[in-house]
């Protein structure tokens, strides 16, 4: 069993990175404020003097306050409920300090004392998946296979995002980032892959139902070419974390990070909360394994729910990495290639 003092230590590192975190605005200091109230609950039942528990007061009030500067009032409701459970009595004096000590935090992080929806599942998808790290270098790792789109029609251009599936110069984008304004594929299109150069690319099929397309650049026009695989396994999807590697609003390839809702949201689409701009159609979604579950589709474009044509305004959709398979085996078998 960790003793007290190694608790404490431990303590101290957590709530120190949380607290440098917090002043810098990472909102990763949430996983670090989780375990300082899990190591605080420790600390908190080992420690049996009544004065040195005293001692932890200041310490509690410390940690609120670093609470506040991220303005998280559900992490401290959970060292509040701890707390009252390990002490088992709630008129105690010390409890009612405890509270007012809470309370005060609570009104640094809403004066209106409205805290909204979705607190519990923000607490919860931290405890699950708290190493906040691992987006950043999987997205690294994943950065050289993602590439900027930029196609043009007879009066128009688009802008998008492409993500490469084979050596052979194949790459996944939506159908409609490569068409014109005629539905008919762009005349000219340019794919630049993360730190290389920009290279002329084809359309080799598409569906128009799923908004997903396989387009074609000369491999040995670039110096090297790697690909992301798809998941082998989509029924191993779940609410879990995930990150969006795209060319949001057409200033460069951002990662940013999200949660997936709903693995199956209707035929053939994934609900995820990766914040999603114009110019990341076609990004892939990835998890922490750095496998592609989905294929990012535009904000307010109009996509395929159980057999039906429907709008999406604002709701962050991509298409199943198990429908993005099912075309690709489709389209090889039809135009006899191999990725």
């Amino acid at each position: 069993m960790t003793d007290k003092n190694t608790l404490m230590n431990d303590f101290r590192l957590e709530y120190r990175t949380a607290r440098n975190k917090a002043k810098a605005g990472d909102i990763s200091a949430w996983g670090n404020l989780i375990k300082c109230s899990e190591k605080m609950r420790d600390i908190w039942e080992l420690e049996t003097d009544e004065i040195e528990k005293r001692k932890l007061y200041s310490l509690v009030q410390d940690f609120v306050s670093v609470c506040a500067e991220i303005r998280e009032h559900g992490i401290t409701e959970r060292v509040r409920s701890w707390f009252k459970i390990t002490t088992q009595n709630a008129e105690n004096e010390e409890v009612n300090k405890f509270d007012r000590i809470i309370d005060s935090s609570d009104r640094q992080l809403n004066p209106s004392g409205n805290y909204g929806v979705g607190t519990t599942e923000k607490i919860v998808a931290m405890t699950t998946d708290i190493n906040d790290d691992w987006g950043s270098v999987v997205g690294e790792k994943c950065l050289p296979s993602v590439g900027t789109i930029v196609a043009r029609g007879y009066s128009t251009k688009q802008e998008g995002t492409g993500f490469i599936v084979s050596a052979k110069g194949y790459f996944i984008t939506c159908h409609h980032v490569v068409a014109d304004e005629n539905d008919e594929y762009c005349k000219k299109i340019t794919f630049t892959p993360y730190g290389a150069k920009s290279v002329d690319a084809t359309v080799v099929a598409s569906s128009v139902p799923f908004d997903v397309a396989l387009c074609k650049f000369d491999p040995s026009s670039l110096d090297k070419v790697t690909a992301l695989p798809l998941i082998a396994d989509y029924s191993t999807v779940k609410s879990q974390k995930v990150i969006m590697i795209g060319n949001s609003l057409g200033e460069g390839l951002t990662i940013n990070d999200g949660r997936v809702k709903r693995p199956n949201a209707g035929k053939g689409n994934l609900e995820y909360t990766c914040a999603s701009n114009h110019g990341d159609s076609g990004a892939p979604i990835i998890n922490r394994s750095g496998d592609v579950i989905g294929v990012n589709k535009s904000v307010g474009k109009s996509i395929e729910i159980d057999g039906k044509i429907q709008g999406i305004n604002g709701i962050a959709f991509a298409t199943t990495a198990e429908k993005v398979k099912e075309l690709l085996d489709t389209w090889c078998n039809r135009l006899q290639i191999e990725l």
